[in-house]
């Protein structure tokens, strides 16, 4: 891509760059991410990860609330 343009100076190549970065992160579906992009994916990912920390924590508060009341039988 970059070898299609004639730059004067670094500077217009930090920007070309930063516009492709910003237009394949932000705009381009990605068939590898579910067609999704890539902040999409990121996105879901990370909202799955809080829902399972959760459900783990709901559980271990079940196995420990259990454990207690069967402590306090004996």
């Amino acid at each position: 891509m970059l070898d299609a343009y004639l730059f004067s100076n670094l500077s217009q190549v930090r920007i070309l760059i930063e516009e492709w970065i910003q237009d394949y992160n932000y705009h381009r579906l990605h068939k590898t991410l579910a067609n999704l992009m890539p902040f999409q994916f990121k996105q879901r990912a990370v909202n799955s990860g809080k829902k399972h920390q959760k459900i783990a924590r709901r559980k271990t508060s079940l196995k420990f609330s259990t454990i207690h009341s069967l402590s306090s039988i004996n």
